[in-house]
């Protein structure tokens, strides 16, 4: 992009505009646009990205999700860590894992293996035996990105100085800076609050700053905005790389790669083994859609083999 810069020599307001939209594909897609496949570029083409809302006030995914699990909440184990996967067949696995310090192990039949792209790129999780080759080389040459958010929360309704029925602040800067995309949900909370966002490399070098440090830059740029706003009362800002059970946010179409062929390849089952989320959906990665979509498939393919 600054090549482009460069070349095309654009005026002051065409590079700020041009900043903008780098700053805004960062956040769509978690990874700079010299990552992408032109594929993904060329949806932000002209595109300010809106926001599709799934869920009434108070409900969200998280709680729908909770309600389906409450019917099988005697055999669901939370806070555990899964360190290996041993699966043998068709129709023998087991699952090794650490429950309160200590290592218990579970057999089944059939195994889901549910987590994130960024977390099997890591490692974490062993299989035994190895992944065949096939399925370890697009785990390894998938995109999988990072979006970080600062979330601000202000107690009284006096401190809202920002238009509440307006989604989305965009902020163009002739200073080259960084938390320029704004989202405002305080007409669905009943309260004063905005989130920014930070997408791609820009993400990864903000989660080594303090958040007292994140906070004056996202202040900084609001008050370019509105003059008068004041710092929020309380702030929650995520770092997802650093997370073990994530190691980012969600994947993305690489350059030089066939994204139906690999997400076809990191879906397919391995005797016993069978796999699902989001990086698997060939149409609605990035999505808690094709998250969803990918377990229900998988789990009625696992239904037929048992």
């Amino acid at each position: 992009m600054e090549a482009y810069k460069k070349e095309a020599k654009l005026n002051k307001t065409e590079v700020q505009y041009l900043d903008l939209i780098g700053s805004v594909a960062k956040l769509e897609h978690t990874s700079d646009a010299t990552k992408l496949s032109v594929r993904e570029n060329s949806l932000m083409v002209g595109h300010i990205p809106s926001t599709k809302y799934l869920a009434i006030r108070g409900l969200g995914f998280g709680n729908i999700a909770r309600q389906f699990a409450e019917l099988f909440s005697d055999k669901i184990e939370i806070n555990t860590t899964v360190h290996e996967i041993v699966y043998h067949g068709q129709d023998n696995a087991s699952v090794k894992y650490v429950d309160g310090g200590k290592m218990m192990q579970v057999a089944a039949k059939t195994v889901l293996v549910t987590v994130s792209l960024g977390v099997l790129k890591a490692g974490n999780i062993k299989f035994t035996p190895s992944l065949p080759t096939y399925k370890q080389e697009v785990i390894d040459g998938m995109g999988f990105g990072l979006a970080n958010k600062c979330a601000m929360y202000w107690n009284n309704a006096e401190d809202m100085v920002w238009p509440e029925e307006q989604f989305w602040f965009e902020l163009i800067s002739t200073e080259e800076t960084k938390w320029n995309s704004f989202f405002n949900p305080s007409a669905y909370k009943d309260t004063q609050t905005l989130t920014a966002w930070i997408g791609g490399s820009d993400a990864l070098e903000m989660e080594k700053l303090t958040d007292d440090e994140i906070l004056d830059m996202v202040v900084k740029n609001l008050k370019s905005m509105f003059p008068s706003i004041k710092r929020p009362d309380k702030v929650v800002i995520t770092r997802w790389s650093q997370d073990e059970n994530t190691r980012g946010t969600y994947s993305y179409e690489t350059v030089n790669r066939n994204w139906e062929e690999d997400t076809e390849k990191l879906r397919r089952n391995v005797g016993s083994l069978w796999f699902a989320g989001e990086a698997t959906d060939d149409s609605m990665h990035e999505t808690t859609i094709g998250a969803w979509d990918s377990g229900r498939e998988a789990a009625q393919e696992m239904m037929k083999r048992l």
